[in-house]
C-alpha cells in the first residue's frame, strides 16, 4: 500500500506547470470550440423549429377539421373550450331565478329538463328489526 503512495508521489513530482503560451493557446481553442457549437446548435434549432412548423402545419391541416367533417377540432376551438367560463346547469323552473342570480354572478346558465331522481324511501318503524 505504500508503495502506491511513493509511486503517486514520484509520479507527481514529473508533473510540469504549462508555460503561459500553452495556457493561452488551449484557452483560446476552448473559446473556438464553445463559439462553433453555439452556432452549430443555433443552426440545428433553426432547422428543427422549421421542420416541427412543417409538420404541426400539415397535421392541423389532417386532423384540424378544416376538411368539414367536424372529426377534429381547430386550435382556437381547443383554447376556447380550456379557456370557456364554467356553465351552470339548472332545472327549468330554476331557469328565471337562475338567469338573476348568473346575471348577479356573471355564470351563464343553460335551461335543462332534469328528471327527478327516484329516492328511496325512508325506513318505516315496522322495517327495522331490533334483536
Amino acid at each position: 500500500m505504500l508503495n502506491f503512495f511513493y509511486d503517486s508521489l514520484d509520479t507527481l513530482k514529473k508533473v510540469k506547470k504549462p508555460s503561459n503560451k500553452e495556457v493561452t493557446n488551449l484557452t483560446l481553442i476552448i473559446f473556438v470550440v464553445v463559439i462553433i457549437s453555439a452556432i452549430l446548435f443555433a443552426l440545428l434549432d433553426g432547422v428543427f423549429n422549421e421542420l416541427y412548423n412543417m409538420i404541426y402545419t400539415t397535421l392541423k391541416g389532417v386532423f384540424g377539421g378544416s376538411t368539414g367533417s367536424g372529426a377534429g377540432l381547430e386550435l382556437n376551438q381547443i383554447v376556447d373550450q380550456v379557456a370557456a367560463p364554467t356553465i351552470e346547469v339548472v332545472p327549468a323552473e330554476w331557469a328565471a331565478d337562475a338567469a338573476v342570480d348568473a346575471a348577479a354572478d356573471s355564470v351563464p346558465t343553460v335551461e335543462a329538463e332534469v328528471a327527478p331522481v327516484d329516492a328511496a324511501p325512508a325506513p318505516q318503524a315496522a322495517d327495522v328489526v331490533v334483536e
